[in-house]
């Protein structure tokens, strides 16, 4: 049986935004326009502050415009901050590691990509990226990345 854990969104807070209009991009839509396939490199972290009961996930998300990922054009870093009831109870304090339940792990980080989806969207509406949507992802995928570090 999976465990239970109560928690709520405390903030979302944009750490980081920009765009950048490069020279390449103008010129690969000049000569091809309207086909692209833009490449994202999506990271996160995650933290907690044990005593305030906080459990912050940190996405990092970069757009290329090309696969070997050489034309950045654009980036966003967004923490989600959420508060989790008896943060403590989750608290390896020998190894100072949360082990919170993988099923409430997993939903925290698949809300915080979200987040980062739908504030990138907003952010590059109306600019040379509108088109450009951050995929849906396998939050727990950001799981297994982070324990084979």
């Amino acid at each position: 049986m999976e465990e239970k854990v109560s928690f709520k969104i405390n903030a979302i807070l944009l750490r980081k935004f920009s765009l950048d209009l490069k020279n390449e991009y103008l010129k690969a839509q000049f000569e091809n326009p309207g086909k692209f396939e833009y490449t994202f490199e999506v990271n996160t972290t995650r933290t907690g502050v044990v005593d305030k009961n906080l459990f912050i996930v940190a996405v990092y998300l970069r757009v290329f415009m090309d696969k070997e990922k050489k034309t950045e054009l654009a980036n966003i870093d967004i923490d989600n901050v959420f508060e989790l009831a008896d943060l403590i109870n989750y608290y390896d304090k020998e190894n100072n590691l949360i082990n919170l339940p993988g099923n409430i792990e997993s939903s925290l980080i698949g809300i915080s990509l979200s987040h980062a989806r739908a504030i990138f969207i907003t952010k590059s509406a109306g600019t040379f990226l509108q088109d450009a949507i951050l995929p849906v992802m396998n939050p727990g995928e950001f799981m297994k990345s982070e324990k084979d570090k």
